[in-house]
């Protein structure tokens, strides 16, 4: 019967750095027990030890490691096999150091992590949450459906009877009335250049609202909305017909005088058409995209004044969107207060002199906002300041023919007046 020999030895901890051949004089027995049971304890010791060696920080795996001991020492002993050749064969086996012990990341410390992640971010979006939520609008809002775009067709010297076939459409006899119906807040200077359209025969008639001070805490979309409802009234008393042309915009949206001159002599134009307007913020050197909220319609029984939607068909090119185009900084302070956005003044340095010239320099955001946009790649490509145009053209031609009375819409007249004009201080008393 053959047998194996099983070595048992016991070790200390202070020992690691010891030789094999130290650990092999410290063996406490030699037992000698058949082959199959020896075989099967040998196995059981194997684990035990493999656990106990890991723990002490012993290579488990190379060569001279414990399963290495076992493979090329014991379990593979070949026939004949003595102690003294085991101890030959162990003294060529070099002396681990002790290596540090590569234990797991403990799972708190992911926790912690987390922990940290989730805190700032609640905090970043209860400090600047407006930013995040424009950020994130791509997520939460949808584009509005598609428009129909309609060709615009212009050029000097070109009859209007020309321009009209080139539309699709045909010319009038005579042309029909234009009444231009806005909301008015404090844009005295915009109102100027809109006034210049009577010339182009079209019908103004002033109202008077409900003023409101700057420093007001009244819903401003209450007020507008009644003042919207109330619209009705009065284009009725201001003697619109059926068949006039009815414009519904805000003061800064400008409609050009080639658009007007179109829904004047033409015949068969869309009884309801959004016209294009190019935006500009704070002057005319700062080119936006566009907006499509001006509409102009053909009036009717049913026609209700609005400005929103309603129709999907949109004329190009048809005039200009002039947002905070003010001369003086006491009007910018006036409508970052008193206006629909006076939410997002939730800081008090927003309303500072300084601050506001020189944001109106840079072309940057008065409110620190994020720019609007229903793709990520829209609100990325918008970020930053906007870009100056030095160009003029195309602009107005009451504006280039007062250019010294309104240097401050033109390229390069970015700087403002501190004081409020006397009309301005009127208007708001």
């Amino acid at each position: 019967m053959s047998y194996l020999l099983i070595l048992v030895f016991v070790r200390k901890s202070s020992q690691l750095e010891c030789q094999v051949d130290e650990k092999i004089s410290s063996l406490s027995n030699l037992i000698a027990l058949p082959s199959s049971f020896a075989l099967l304890y040998l196995r059981t010791l194997e684990e035990v030890l493999l656990m106990r060696f890991v723990n002490w920080g012993i290579s488990t795996t190379s060569r001279y490691g414990f399963r290495g001991f076992f493979n090329q020492g014991l379990m593979a002993a070949p026939p004949g096999y003595t102690f003294k050749k085991k101890r030959n064969i162990l003294h060529g086996m070099a002396p681990r150091s002790l290596r540090p012990n590569s234990r797991r990341t403990p799972r708190n410390f992911f926790y912690l992590l987390l922990l940290i992640f989730v805190s700032a971010c609640m905090l970043g979006f209860y400090t600047d949450y407006r930013k995040v939520t424009y950020f994130l609008r791509p997520l939460w809002d949808t584009p509005p459906a598609p428009f129909t775009w309609l060709p615009h067709y212009y050029a000097e010297n070109v009859s209007m009877e020309h321009l009209c076939r080139l539309h699709g459409w045909s010319v009038r006899a005579t042309p029909r009335r234009i009444f231009d119906a806005i909301i008015f807040s404090n844009e005295l200077d915009l109102l100027d250049i809109r006034f210049a359209f009577a010339e182009e025969k079209v019908v103004h008639h002033v109202f008077p609202g409900t003023a409101r001070s700057g420093g007001s805490h009244a819903n401003p979309f209450k007020y507008e909305r009644m003042q919207r409802a109330a619209m009705d009234v009065l284009l009725r008393q201001a003697g619109i017909s059926y068949g006039d042309i009815l414009i519904m915009a805000d003061t800064d949206e400008i409609p050009s005088t080639k658009v007007l001159k179109l829904l004047q002599w033409c015949d068969g134009i869309p009884s309801e058409l959004h016209l294009e307007m190019k935006h500009y913020l704070y002057s005319f050197e700062f080119p936006m995209d566009s907006i499509w909220k001006t509409a102009a319609t053909i009036y009717s029984k049913g026609t209700r004044y609005t400005h929103s939607r309603r129709t999907d068909d949109l004329l190009s090119d048809a005039g200009w969107h002039c947002s905070f185009c003010f001369r003086h900084i006491e009007e910018f302070v006036f409508k970052m207060s008193a206006y629909s956005h006076a939410d997002r003044v939730w800081r008090r340095d927003f309303l500072d002199y300084g601050r506001i010239q020189k944001l109106i320099c840079q072309g940057d955001d008065l409110f620190d906002m994020l720019p609007e946009g229903y793709t990520f790649k829209e609100v990325i490509s918008k970020m930053g300041s906007i870009p100056k145009s030095a160009s003029a053209i195309n602009l107005p031609a009451y504006l280039i023919k007062n250019a010294d009375k309104f240097r401050f819409l033109l390229p390069g007249g970015c700087i403002r007046e501190a004081g409020s004009s006397s009309n301005f201080a009127k208007e708001s008393s």
